[in-house]
């Protein structure tokens, strides 16, 4: 069950278990709605889906816990969470966690951001306000920078910045807005974007970010994020031209690949673990 069944990461991720699937005659379902990230047409997705009697497992992108327990805690087949989790209140509601390590992600895209920034040490965020998966992404990046939201009293040397985090509401034109908006109004500093909504329209993000390419250059501005997929191929072609510092890739076909495994194994009464995790990788040019 995706956030939306549009976002080519859940489309890897569903690639990876029908792939997983098909080698013993089973098949993976995307389910989820349409367009952005929408918690009321993921709800009916996942009634919709227990209602109809046609799965024998349901793998779920939580968008939030507290509205999502209730559909799912009376749920007659196995249900587990993948790319982002029940919050731990809601936990024991999931039999296994498969993808990434967001905190994680989030401290090592702030690791990019340390290693190539020259001057001013402030830093803006982008994200999804809605996201619990992003939320802790970006508290990875707040603990390696000593920063917390917008305020710098006990960071001495990084700081965020006023305008600090952008919300883009899981839209990629708003999210190009705003990083225009940042280029031409932070000055030095950091822009660390917890998701890939920026690249994803390669050609626009071009055009924005081109014309600070001296700054990018002297790493006066920096541009790091996450992004996984399709997204990869833009970021590595940025990353050749400048335009892009470095990105922290996730694997969504493997994650897909091991949802199908703990699915399967619960649906034949197995054991399975609590947590399966997936590295994710940095890259940088060197």
């Amino acid at each position: 069950m995706a956030k939306s069944i549009d976002d080519k990461n859940f489309i890897d991720a569903w690639q990876g278990c029908n792939a997983a699937a098909l080698e013993n005659s089973d098949r993976c379902v995307l389910l989820g709605p349409t367009g952005a990230a929408h918690l009321r047409k993921q709800e009916q997705a996942i009634l919709g889906a227990l209602e109809s009697g046609k799965y024998d497992g349901l793998a779920i992108s939580v968008i939030d816990s507290k509205h999502l327990a209730p559909i799912i805690k009376d749920a007659n087949v196995p249900v587990i969470t993948f790319d982002s989790p029940l919050n731990k209140p809601y936990a024991s509601l999931s039999q296994s966690y498969v993808g990434i390590d967001n905190f994680e992600l989030g401290q090592s895209l702030a690791e990019l951001a340390k290693l190539f920034l020259r001057g001013k040490e402030q830093f803006c965020l982008m994200t999804d306000m809605h996201d619990a998966n992003l939320a802790l992404r970006v508290s990875g990046v707040r603990q390696v920078l000593k920063a917390s939201g917008s305020s710098s009293a006990n960071a001495p040397n990084w700081y965020e910045w006023s305008r600090s985090p952008w919300n883009t509401s899981d839209k990629i034109d708003r999210s190009l807005i705003q990083l225009n908006g940042t280029l031409h109004s932070m000055g030095q500093g950091a822009v660390i974007s917890v998701g890939q909504w920026p690249i994803l329209d390669e050609v626009e993000y071009r055009e924005i970010a081109t014309p600070f390419f001296n700054q990018f250059d002297r790493q006066e501005i920096v541009v790091v994020l996450a992004t996984g997929g399709h997204g990869v191929n833009v970021a590595e072609s940025l990353l050749r031209d400048g335009l892009l510092h470095g990105y922290v890739s996730v694997d969504f076909y493997a994650i897909g690949s091991q949802i199908y495994q703990v699915l399967r194994n619960l649906s034949n009464g197995l054991n399975v673990e609590e947590t399966y995790l997936i590295p994710v990788t940095k890259h940088f040019k060197e």
